[in-house]
């Protein structure tokens, strides 16, 4: 309960201006790591859909 009586005084002292600057940093650091787990899964994700494809046309329906 303490924080939401403090909250109005917190976002007084926020400089609002800083907040674009700050989201990019964050961006910045966090995009290859986040670029780099996404393309695995893709790549996971696509090799399954091929194998599965595969398994349709040769006829095998056990997958």
């Amino acid at each position: 309960m303490a924080l939401f009586k403090s909250l109005p005084a917190i976002v007084i002292f926020i400089n609002w201006n800083k907040l674009p600057v700050l989201f990019d940093r964050f961006l910045d650091w966090y995009w290859p790591a986040f670029d780099a787990y996404s393309f695995i899964l893709a790549q996971m994700n696509e090799q399954e859909a091929d194998q599965r494809q595969t398994g349709l046309l040769c006829g095998n329906t056990s997958q």
